[in-house]
């Protein structure tokens, strides 16, 4: 794929990502696509285009963060080749009222038209010292 494909193609999935609708991500993965999350939440990898679709629309913190009170922005977003890279800044209001704040890097990589991989980072202990993920396990 040219980069610009590569370019469009992403902008239009973080557009999903964003506004966390699956339906939209969804038709944009392939149908063996694999979502790696941090390694750190010791969940993933999400394989397939509905569980990786599913991930990527659920509010962060599975019920974690109230409901309504996140908000993304994409802060940088490359493309090269068949390969791209979206940094999205996260702000939300845990569910006991704490500010939550995070950023999530999203690195894609497309065929013929549709992400075949995504790779996520994000900083899992910031989320572990505002209750928003449970159980990080320690580095070791």
């Amino acid at each position: 794929m040219s980069t610009e494909q590569t370019r469009e193609l992403t902008d239009r999935l973080t557009l999903a990502y964003v506004a966390g609708d699956a339906a939209a991500i969804a038709a944009l993965l392939a149908q063996d696509v694999v979502h790696h999350p941090p390694e750190s939440l010791g969940a993933g990898p999400h394989a397939g285009r509905a569980q990786t679709a599913a991930a990527l629309a659920l509010t962060p913190g599975g019920g974690a963060l109230q409901a309504g009170s996140v908000e993304r922005e994409v802060a940088l977003a490359l493309a090269d080749g068949d390969s791209a890279l979206v940094k999205v800044r996260v702000r939300a209001r845990t569910a006991d009222g704490a500010d939550y704040r995070n950023e999530v890097v999203l690195i894609s990589t497309w065929r013929d038209g549709e992400v075949v991989r995504i790779d996520e980072f994000g900083d899992t202990l910031n989320d572990a010292d505002l209750g928003v993920v449970k159980d990080v396990p320690a580095w070791p």
